[in-house]
């Protein structure tokens, strides 16, 4: 070894020797060095001295490149891992691992075995001095980059860290503790940051690599070496201290930080440094410290970089002694004066505001701890500077800092004169009140923040010295910040401390939330989550937990007993065998037994063992757990903790002693009504109405006044509790039974409403509450009992209906009895809320008749309302009355008035042309906006009429904000404009589309209109000879016309002339509102012919005769023919009536309206004679009638058509005519009257066949169910009347057709003449009624032909009645035109069997009609029940259930016998076992009507009940769903591929939309529900429009009931159309729910369903 050793030796050092002086040699033969470093490791004292000459040479030479560096620092790499490892093997260790490279761990190397001269020399200390002087030069000279590098460190910056990690790692004491380190070079390259460039990169970071490498070195080398090397340093750390480059300043103050603490400074003796050597240097420190901060102070023109690096040494100054800043106090705090200001007032550019407030949190920190000691006034500035940043601050960073330092200040308990650090107890109360106001209402969402001042507030409360000072009541509000704080465990900590604070008993509690605790600082929080958690702590927590008394029991399971459970017919016992004897691999399949499982067999009894253990296990668990983990989820959850004190507080109120619930029930009423809750009536859901809903439901009742419910109701919208409470007040006090109320004397007051107060305040609190939520029908109903007056009744139950006029007139002639009356003495209190009443009301009458000049006149006899004031001037355009009276109505606006008063001061910054202030009507639009919205959230969450007012307030908002573009076009300056008569033309057009409808207020459109006038008068004025002058004079003409036409339909005639002759004839007037204007004069007189004078004849006739028609158009000339005709009807002037309706279709033949007035013309006369020309010619004007597309307008045209047919003759004429001229009319107005068609088709001739086919050829699904069950059900018919006939002797016919064997898809089964169809293959579509076309169209044709049916022996002749054949025929005819589409229809039919009821749902079913049966039977017997008996009717239903039990499969022999459970399942057949037997037996036994008194209804009443809850049980055990792949597979595979199916019933009324919705697939789940006591399958269809449609598979038995049902829906739907149009039904919003149903076949259909709805039988099952 020692020869290989000399070997390696002597070739290495003579290449190096011999071939050094070339350069790649060199680097060959030292990386071979570097690679094996191990190998050399026994020779290395051959080796280093060269090394290190090599180190010396590859990395200081001029043109050195990096990778020669790198080699070089490898070699010094090398002699330091030589080092470790010699000191390993010197001290015996095995672990040679060291990590030089940051993670990168040295090679291990195995131990020497030969401890020779290798092994233990050491290197010279030379050669050490000379690698790491290398090292540091090193460091601190590759670095030459002019810019930052990209991503990523440079080669020289990596190899700079690698330098100073490998001079750290040499400088263990371990290794070379003692070496001779050079730091004069170090003032050379510091020096050099006074010249360099400022964007010299590289140097940059050399000289923060040389002040690292000095704070390290300061670390490690002895004192007065350091002394001695810094001696020399003075001047280059002075240019590093005075440079703009902050990266170098921060490490120059980890330099000063470690020089200091090594070497402090007497700051008492003025920065003296008892080391000569540091003398000048710390004086040199403080003078450009003083010197910073005085040229800060004095120009305004220094840098903010300037000062950081001045507080940055100051900071390294005071890091070990805080007292240095004593010194500079004066000019320092003159600095963070000027900091502050700059910092709140962000004078300084965005990019220095972030160091402006670095450099304040820095001025913080430093002057922290010397609050204590500084002069007053210092310490006043100081102190006021924090709660400045505490109000105006936003940066987080700063505010945390100064959160942190006002908690250390509080946490110090030096508060000795003289010595303390922090401010004093009454300046943290300032600072920490500061916080409490300002944080959380600045920074709500800054958990952290928030978090940081709270753990101070909490401190205090826990001091038991700080919580007994003034400091804890002031903190009060941040202490119940602490309660409501998002983080569960900061909260906890609070509660825990208020819980400590508060009594332990539920009582004094539940006084404490009434009347201790003040939450009005909880503001817009849920604070009923606290009162939760305060009431459910003083729960006993020890208390086991133990079940509901209420919760459902499971039978005990026993070892012994468990096939003796009732009902478990062995299954428990069955299971256990299979688990006990099942193979362990199949046990366990599935779980994880990486784990040591138990695989061994489990028995029956470990298995009740283990769940022994489990339920004693159960039982340990307390009420806390359960407490304290629901509390918190009540925090989570608002909607929770509402529900939670709605049930808990009753029964809390339930376990009160009657002397505490009176006691609570005196605090809760000034508890409810204070204004600490006002922030509550913004908050949704409102802490106070949670309050109120739980005091609603106590037992005994809490007594509250009705003022107090009322002002509850409206301020936290509690509306509908309140109205409840109140109507229980009401009722229990008896003020609203029917009778007559006498009229009370006049002055003789009893002055009952004083003595008295409640016994008016339910039924006035009452009145207002309606009033407020708009329920007009329940105001009236309360006040035509309440009313003392007969005028008073017929006064409101006028206005409810309409009928403002007659109302008016009743509270006129009330008022006018009143007076009568007041002669006699003053008005009883008794009478004011009707006196006001009859005042109110009868303005609002006045203004929806536009009585304005009435309403004027009685705001002068009522006083000084300022409100009536500004009203009636708005009217009249009275500008300056309107200013006045805006002035008095501020100082008492109500709150709910304040929109409007905004509104009325945007009207008069506008209209007033010389005095306008267009600018301010933005400000007015943003409060009234406000306000509206803040209303609107104080109401019922759904939207009803409640919210009519603030819409139509919103309304008035926007037409103010449009009329204020208006006024700003017309200015002068914008008037002319490019693009300003654009603009006021989309105005025009939107004020054209916005227009009253039917329902809307009068009062309210007639504001809107007036408002609009004005604008389209200064329109005119201002483009006076423009085109925009005619288009506003049309616009004013058109609006004003249409709400004429409104006031018509309302019946206020009046007004409707009134409105119409503002309509001025001027020149430039459009001939279209010209007509228009006749249009509606005459439309008017007509409604007012009843009650029309001589005057109002003459008029209306004058304006047929003087109209002249030549600025009229053919068709308007057509139209104006037609009124003509109306009018003279009405006016009984039938001749001239059939003449002008004779010219206007001479004139025009093409429009529908005035075909329909002719047609309701000669509707009039044919009522009167009966004549069939009358007729025909009704008829012809109905059909042309009926071509306009419009279905819903001339609906009633169709019906018509239909009753005529009713009085065809003979030849059938109407027939024929219908059948020559039913083309022209769109076949979508015929779908709603199929059903009357086909009644058409049953009863007469074939007359509308061919219609019912052009309807079939374009909607052929709404002809093809309706189709399919008549057909059907003639079916039926004819068979039972064959059956009938077999009986007796059989009559021939007249005419007879043959009874077609077959229709495509259909079969009867006339077992019990019920209707099904042929069963199909359910894994594709059906095919086979596309097979049998060819013979179905065959059997059809009409003819004495007969048929034979293959399994009949008799050759009986089968015969069809027309109508049959006629639904045969149109069936055929769909089938031709649409065979892929009925394939479709028939499959889905099919199917539908298979949602037929099963044996128990149809027994119950049956037993439900037969007990309702009896309950009419009772009800017609009702004077003598005991003695009534059950009618023969009610026998056979009954004998047909006892059918029910089995009779029906007995009779197929053994097939009955061999059927096992789930084919029986199948063809819904009973369960053939023991106890069904039994439960057949007892039902024969109990309807046995052989027996003695079992044919006495009672009796068979209470039978039916106690079977009904036999089968309800039954029923409800079976599952609430069933799969539609396991019944239907046709319908689970169905797609719009399969056919163009619509929605069911989709069809019955035509839509507006010109498409209808497909089917698109069936949903999977098919759920069983309950309807009217019947069990129903309720299946979901997917639209192609992407909507979910539910439908009720019904199974009916009476087919004649379901048609007739039908029918009524088909009224009710086509009532709602007239339902929409009626003004006080449309008002009201009242409408029939109206299901589609579509009959599939007699007994089979499908019915829409709507699963939000509930009935108010399953509300009471419930």
């Amino acid at each position: 070894m020692e020869d290989s050793n000399a070997t390696l030796v002597h070739w290495t050092k003579k290449v190096i020797v011999e071939e050094g002086h070339s350069i790649n040699q060199l680097v060959h033969i030292l990386q071979l060095i570097v690679r094996h470093y191990k190998v050399y490791f026994p020779v290395r004292q051959h080796l280093v001295q060269h090394m290190v000459s090599s180190i010396q040479r590859l990395g200081f030479i001029a043109n050195a490149t990096i990778e020669h560096r790198k080699l070089a620092v490898d070699l010094a790499e090398v002699i330091i891992k030589w080092e470790f490892q010699r000191v390993r093997e010197q001290q015996g260790q095995d672990d040679d691992s060291m990590d030089t490279d940051g993670g990168t761990s040295l090679d291990s190397t195995k131990k020497s075995k030969e401890h020779g001269e290798g092994s233990s020399w050491v290197i010279e200390k030379q050669h050490i001095d000379a690698v790491l002087n290398f090292l540091l030069r090193l460091a601190c000279q590759v670095n030459d980059l002019p810019s930052p590098s990209p991503p990523g460190p440079s080669p020289g910056e990596g190899l700079s860290k690698r330098c100073v990690l490998l001079v750290k790692t040499a400088l263990k004491p371990d290794i070379w503790p003692n070496v001779d380190i050079k730091l004069s070079w170090f003032d050379k390259l510091l020096c050099t940051v006074e010249s360099q460039l400022p964007n010299n990169y590289g140097n940059t970071i050399n000289v923060c690599t040389a002040l690292d490498l000095l704070t390290f070195l300061l670390s490690v080398m002895p004192q007065g070496t350091s002394l001695n090397g810094f001696r020399h340093l003075h001047k280059g750390v002075m240019a590093c201290i005075t440079t703009l480059n902050m990266k170098i300043v921060r490490y120059v103050h980890g330099l000063l930080s470690r020089l200091l603490q090594l070497f402090p400074m007497e700051s008492a003796a003025g920065f003296y440094c008892k080391h000569d050597e540091l003398e000048m240097l710390y004086s040199n420190i403080a003078k450009f410290i003083h010197d910073g901060l005085s040229s800060y102070d004095k120009s305004s023109l220094i840098a903010p970089t300037q000062l950081q690096s001045t507080l940055i040494t100051l900071k390294a100054v005071c890091s070990h002694d805080s007292a240095c800043i004593d010194r500079f106090m004066n000019v320092f705090m003159k600095v963070i004066q000027k900091l502050h200001k700059e910092h709140v007032s962000n004078s300084s550019n965005p990019s220095d505001s972030a160091m402006v407030s670095d450099m304040l949190q820095l001025c913080i920190e430093m002057v922290k701890s010397r609050v204590g000691m500084m002069q007053q006034d210092y310490r006043k500035a100081f102190l006021t500077i924090i709660t400045a940043l505490i109000e105006k601050s936003t940066d987080l960073k700063l505010l945390r800092t100064i959160t942190r330092i006002i908690d250390e200040w509080v946490r110090n308990k030096m508060d000795t004169p003289g010595q303390s650090t922090s401010p004093s107890l009454r300046e943290k109360t300032i600072l920490l009140t500061r916080l409490q106001m300002f944080l959380e209402k600045r920074f709500p969402d800054e958990a952290e923040l928030n978090a940081m001042f709270l753990e101070t507030v909490l401190y205090v409360y826990r001091d038991p010295v700080l919580s007994a000072s003034e400091l804890s009541t002031k903190l009060e509000q941040a202490f119940l910040s602490g309660l409501k704080f998002s983080q569960p465990q900061m909260r906890m900590k609070f509660f825990e401390v208020f819980d400590s604070s508060i009594h332990q008993k539920l009582y004094e509690r539940l006084v404490y939330i009434t009347c201790s605790q003040n939450w009005e600082h909880f503001n817009h929080h849920f604070w009923i989550k606290q009162c939760i958690e305060l009431l459910l702590t003083v729960a006993n927590y020890d208390m086991a937990l133990t079940p509901s008394p209420k919760m459902p029991h499971l039978p005990p399971i026993s070892s012994n007993s468990i096939g003796t459970i009732p009902g478990t017919s062995g299954q428990m016992s069955a299971l256990f065998c299979k688990l006990s004897t099942l193979p362990p691999e199949e046990l366990i399949e599935g779980v994880d037994t990486s784990d040591q499982l138990d695989c061994s067999p489990v028995s029956k009894e470990d298995l009740l063992t283990k769940h022994g253990h489990f339920l004693d296990s159960v039982r340990q668990a307390k009420c806390d757990q359960l407490i304290k983990s629901y509390v918190q989820l009540c925090h989570n959850s608002t909607d929770l903790a509402r529900s939670t004190w709605i049930q808990v507080f009753p029964r809390l109120w339930a376990i009160l002693t009657d002397r505490q619930r009176q006691s609570l029930s005196n605090e809760l009423v000034p508890f409810l009504s204070s204004g600490a809750h006002v922030f509550q009536g913004d908050c949704h859901p409102s802490a106070i109405e949670t309050f109120l809903e739980g005091v609603a439901l106590c037992n005994p009742s809490v007594h509250l006044r009705a003022c107090v419910i009322k002002y509850l109701s409206k301020s936290h919208n509690a509306w509908h509790r309140g109205v409840l409470m109140l109507e229980n007040k009401v009722i229990a006090n008896g003020d609203l039974e029917q009778l007559p109320k006498a009229i009370p004397k006049y002055g003789v007051d009893s002055n009952e409403y004083v003595q008295d107060p409640p016994k008016y305040e339910a039924l006035e609190s009452l009145a207002e509450l309606y009033s407020s939520l708009k329920e007009d029908d329940y105001w009236t109903g309360m006040w035509t009992l309440r009313s003392r007056f007969l005028e008073t009744k017929q006064g409101v139950l006028f206005e409810s209906q309409g009928e403002f006029e007659k109302a008016r007139k009743s509270y006129e002639k009330a008022m006018s009895e009143a007076m009568e009356l007041q002669k006699e003495g003053s008005i009883p209190s008794a009478l004011l809320p009707e006196y006001n009443v009859w005042e109110t009301h009868w303005v609002k009458c006045a203004q929806e008749l536009g009585n304005w000049e009435a309403v004027v006149e009685f705001g002068k006899t009522v006083g000084n309302d300022p409100f009536h004031i500004v009203d009636n001037a708005w009217r009249y355009a009275d500008w300056t009355a309107m200013k006045e009276g805006l002035a008095q109505a501020e100082l008492v606006c109500p709150e709910h008035l304040f929109p409007k008063l905004q509104v009325y001061k945007g009207y008069v910054a506008i209209c007033p042309v010389e005095e306008q202030h267009l600018s301010m009507v933005e400000k007015f639009l943003e409060n009234a906006n406000v306000s509206v919205i803040r209303q609107w959230k104080r109401l019922p969450h759904l939207v009803s009429n409640t919210h009519v007012p603030l819409l139509q307030l919103s309304q008035v908002i926007i037409e103010l904000q449009e009329g204020t573009q208006v006024q700003n076009i017309l200015q002068p300056s914008q008037i002319g404009r490019p693009s300003a008569m654009s603009e006021l033309r989309t105005i025009f057009k939107t004020w054209k589309n916005r227009l009253p409808v039917g329902c809307d207020s009068l009062s309210h459109w007639n504001d809107i209109l007036w408002w609009r006038q004005i604008h389209f008068k200064a329109i005119s004025r201002a483009f006076e000879n423009n085109p925009l002058a005619d288009q506003a004079v049309h616009h004013s003409a058109s609006s004003t016309l249409q709400f004429a036409g409104i006031a018509r339909k309302h019946s206020s005639l009046d007004l409707a002339l009134n409105t119409i002759s503002k309509v001025s004839n001027a020149h430039n007037l459009h001939p279209m509102d010209m007509f228009l204007k006749i249009k509606h004069s005459i439309k008017t007189f007509v409604k007012l012919s009843a009650s029309m004078s001589p005057t109002d004849e003459q008029k209306a006739l004058d304006i047929i005769k003087n109209t002249n028609l030549k600025y009229f158009s053919k068709e308007q000339i057509s139209q104006f023919y037609a009124l003509s005709g109306v009018l003279y009807t009405y006016l009984g002037k039938s001749e001239d009536a059939n003449k002008s309706f004779s010219s206007a279709v001479q004139l025009c033949d093409n429009l529908a309206k005035v075909w329909g007035s002719w047609a309701d013309y000669l509707d009039l006369l044919f009522r009167q004679e009966k004549l069939p020309s009358i007729a025909l010619s009704l008829l012809v004007c109905c059909l042309h009638a009926c071509r306009n597309q419009g279905e819903a307008k001339y609906r009633k045209y169709i019906a018509r058509i239909l009753w005529l047919l009713m009085y065809d003759d003979e030849q059938n004429t109407l027939s024929d005519t219908l059948e020559k001229n039913f083309h022209a009319i769109p076949t979508s107005h015929w779908l709603p009257w199929i059903p009357q068609l086909l009644t058409d088709i049953v009863k007469k001739s074939e007359g509308v066949l061919p219609l019912l086919l052009c309807i079939g050829k374009t909607h052929p699904q709404a002809i093809y169910f309706p189709i399919r069950t008549l057909y059907l059900t003639l079916k039926m018919e004819q068979k039972e009347k064959l059956r009938c006939e077999s009986v007796s002797a059989p009559a021939t016919p007249s005419k007879v057709y043959p009874i077609p064997s077959s229709l495509p898809g259909i079969s009867v089964a006339g077992q019990q003449g019920s209707v099904t169809t042929e069963k199909m293959d359910t894994s594709s579509t059906p095919q086979h009624s596309l097979d049998s076309t060819k013979s179905a169209s065959s059997s059809s044709q009409p003819g004495p032909s007969t048929t034979s049916e293959g399994s009949e022996a008799t050759s009986t002749h089968r015969t069809a009645p027309a109508p049959m054949v006629r639904c045969s025929r149109i069936m055929h005819y769909l089938r031709d035109y649409h065979p892929t589409l009925l394939s479709a229809l028939e499959g889905i039919v099919d199917q539908m069997v298979c949602f037929k009821e099963n044996w128990s749902e149809e027994v119950l079913h049956l037993l439900m009609d037969a007990l309702k049966g009896c309950y009419e039977t009772a009800f017609k017997t009702r004077a003598d029940v005991a003695g009534a008996k059950v009618t023969a009717e009610i026998e056979s239903d009954i004998a047909r259930l006892t059918g029910m039990f089995g009779s029906s499969h007995e009779q197929n022999g053994a097939l009955g016998s061999q059927l096992d459970q789930q084919s029986r399942k199948t063809m819904n057949m009973p369960p053939q076992d023991q106890s069904f037997q039994r439960m057949k037996m007892q039902f024969l036994s109990d309807f046995d009507f052989n027996s003695p008194g079992v044919t006495k209804l009672q009796n068979v009443i209470s039978k039916l009940k106690k079977w009904i809850k036999i089968f309800e049980m039954k029923t409800k055990a079976l599952p609430r769903f069933v799969l539609m792949d396991e019944r239907c597979r046709f319908l689970s595979n169905f797609s719009v591929a399969t056919g163009d199916v619509d929605i069911p019933g989709d069809y019955l009324l035509p839509k507006h939309l010109p498409y209808m919705v497909h089917i698109a697939k069936f949903m999977p789940h098919v759920e069983i529900v309950r309807r009217h006591n019947v069990a129903i399958r309720r299946l979901f269809i997917r639209g192609d429009n992407g909507k979910i449609y539910p439908y009720l598979v019904v199974n009916d038995s009476n087919s004649a009931e379901c048609r007739r049902e039908e029918r009524v829906l088909q009224l009710l739907r086509m009532m709602n159309y007239f339902l929409e149009k009626n003004k006080e039904t449309g008002r009201r919003h009242l409408l029939y729910q109206v299901p589609s149903v579509v009959a599939v076949s007699p007994q089979l259909r499908l019915v829409e369903d709507n699963t939000s709805n509930i009935s108010l039988t399953e509300i009471f099952q419930k």
